[in-house]
């Protein structure tokens, strides 16, 4: 029974070697086979390199990847930062507070003009005049002493 050949058009064969087009309403690969590099079977389509997997549970495996368009994504890491409700970095040195606008790094070089309405830099309190925050004279009354000479 390696062949079978019903009157309704029904082919069922054990070892078929087919060539030229096969046109289908439904195809179901039951075991494994391989189409145009890629491999078949019941839970995956995969490369014959494996370098794109796609899984029956949805996970995409892919080693050169050019995306475009949204990526949503509720956890997991892009390029060494995690992602979550704020982003940051794997070190620690670097985080990224969504909701707030917050910038915590730990080694920063920035340069362009810098606008602050509360906080210290070196010791100096940010406020209309940059007074002290500890027992350095006020920077206001140091422009006025130099200004006076």
């Amino acid at each position: 029974d390696n062949l079978i050949l019903k009157s309704s058009g029904q082919i069922t064969a054990s070892a078929v070697s087919m060539s030229g087009d096969i046109v289908a309403n439904n195809i179901t690969a039951v075991g494994t086979g391989i189409i145009g590099g890629f491999e078949l079977s019941a839970t995956q389509i995969n490369s014959t390199n494996d370098n794109l997997i796609l899984k029956s549970s949805g996970q995409i495996t892919a080693s050169a990847v050019s995306m475009s368009g949204n990526i949503t994504a509720e956890s997991g890491q892009i390029g060494g930062f995690a992602i979550g409700d704020d982003l940051s970095s794997n070190a620690g040195t670097l985080n990224l507070k969504g909701s707030s606008g917050q910038i915590t790094a730990s080694a920063v070089s920035m340069s362009g003009t810098i606008t602050a309405t509360s906080g210290l830099i070196g010791g100096f309190k940010i406020t209309e005049d940059l007074s002290s925050a500890g027992n350095i004279p006020y920077f206001q009354n140091f422009y006025y002493l130099l200004t006076d000479c």
